[in-house]
């Protein structure tokens, strides 16, 4: 993935913050 930096960032903060809800729910 070829991403610029700020939008690779903005990504990776929205999987973490989405994967964590969803532990949370199921937990």
């Amino acid at each position: 993935m070829d991403f610029p930096f700020p939008l690779n960032l903005a990504i990776a903060s929205f999987m973490a913050s989405f994967l964590f809800m969803l532990a949370r729910t199921f937990a």
